[in-house]
């Protein structure tokens, strides 16, 4: 009779344990999925700005006119996430 292997996550329907807490985890990375991707928003354009400095020779400007471009993109997102949440949150 072969025997259950104690590796394997249990899935039992008595101990629902091991589900539960993969369910928990969904939303937390959601959450930091938004946050990096703002935060890639923030810093792309100004290494970009920088790479083009060093390419054409514009130093500081392109590090300075991508900088402004990701403060802009970055806080429109950072913005319209925030109230898409709370408007969430007021209709519950």
């Amino acid at each position: 009779m072969p025997q259950p292997d104690d590796s394997l996550p249990n899935s039992s329907p008595e101990d629902p344990t091991p589900l539960a807490d993969a369910a928990g985890i969904a939303p937390l990375a959601r959450q930091y999925g938004k946050m990096s991707q703002i935060g890639f928003e923030f810093v792309g354009p100004m290494l970009i700005g920088l790479f083009l400095d060093f390419q054409f020779g514009w130093l500081p400007w392109g590090t300075v006119a991508g900088a402004l471009l990701g403060l802009v993109v970055g806080m429109v997102h950072l913005f319209s996430l925030t109230f898409r949440d709370s408007r969430k949150a007021l209709k519950r």
